[in-house]
């Protein structure tokens, strides 16, 4: 499995969940939601995240989904860096790999958040 391509890759990503500026009160400072996630996926490998209730699974999952910004870090799917693009081009980016393996019977990316199961 050596020279198959990482469709998925995922270097020192962070997420700041923004605090708030509130009037006649103190601010409420930023979150850290994600810290430093690094992480690669080949074709045909499956993964899966595992963690506590409110360890950052679903922030993750939608950072690389383009639903939520990243503060930091860069992600790349099948080589080409789609982090810091705008919302638009990002959501282009990164939605037109996911549609053409689909088209060819591979397996998509699913993020499921099933606390209970």
């Amino acid at each position: 499995m050596e020279n198959v391509p990482d469709i998925l890759e995922l270097r020192d990503l962070r997420v700041l969940l923004s605090g708030q500026r509130r009037l006649l009160r103190r601010p409420v400072l930023p979150v850290r939601a994600v810290g430093g996630v690094s992480l690669s996926v080949r074709q045909g490998e499956i993964l899966g995240l595992v963690g506590e209730s409110g360890c950052g699974k679903t922030t993750l999952g939608r950072a690389v989904l383009g639903l939520q910004r990243e503060s930091g870090g860069e992600i790349r799917l099948n080589g080409k860096l789609v982090s810091g693009l705008p919302p638009k081009r990002a959501d282009r980016a990164q939605r037109h790999p996911l549609r053409a393996s689909r088209r060819r019977g591979r397996a998509r990316p699913v993020v499921e958040h099933r606390p209970h199961a």
